[in-house]
């Protein structure tokens, strides 16, 4: 292992932000600002106001899920540390959102999309990535059903809750099924009082 993917393993375990039950805080770090619509069993629908994030894409062959995360998150680690046009370290924002989209001809194990916020101070002046494997990406006002759950945000686990939350809405006309979004708000190291999220976007 290079001294740099200890880095970054160092790094995935203590940069992101525990969002407590209740209050919905990220402590010191910029969180993406909700406000809630429907609280039903099981779910809540919120409106997420337009925000700027930066992506990096990966497409999943068999058996490598952890592998495109991890190549994704240093990808995204680089450009917050300086890999950016303005030369610059950004501050960490919450929480980090994978994009999951399923299998299709094209990639037959399904691809994801990883975000990191851009922190408010930079929403204006945002950095442009050095790399073409990056994106800045202008999120416009979405609605989104979000279930949360605790525990370690594993692929089956995600898949569960996933499953629970459209259970939960119910109705499958009133949100699109061709991907979804998990929310990550801890650290790895975290086992306990963990808060993991499933969004599916509202149409």
């Amino acid at each position: 292992m290079t001294m740099k993917s200890v880095i970054v393993m160092v790094v995935m375990a203590t940069c992101a932000t525990a969002l407590p039950h209740a209050h919905h805080t990220c402590d010191s770090y910029d969180c993406a600002a909700f406000e809630v619509l429907q609280s039903g069993e099981g779910f809540q629908l919120r409106r997420y106001g337009p925000s700027k994030w930066v992506s990096a894409r990966g497409v999943v062959t068999r058996g490598n899920w952890l592998a495109v995360k991890r190549s994704l998150f240093l990808k995204l680690y680089d450009y917050i540390h300086g890999a950016n046009d303005q030369s610059i370290g950004i501050s960490m924002a919450a929480p980090v959102v994978t994009k999951i989209e399923p299998e299709t001809p094209v990639s037959p194990y399904g691809s994801l999309t990883m975000f990191f916020m851009v922190p408010f101070d930079k929403q204006e002046n945002t950095p442009n990535p050095l790399g073409l494997d990056l994106t800045i990406v202008e999120w416009p006002a979405k609605d989104v059903y979000v279930r949360h759950f605790d525990g370690v945000a594993r692929r089956e686990q995600t898949l569960n809750q996933l499953s629970q939350l459209r259970s939960a809405i119910g109705d499958p006309t009133l949100y699109d099924n061709s991907y979804f979004y998990k929310a990550e708000f801890d650290p790895p190291s975290r086992r306990t009082n963990r808060h993991n999220e499933v969004w599916l976007a509202k149409i």
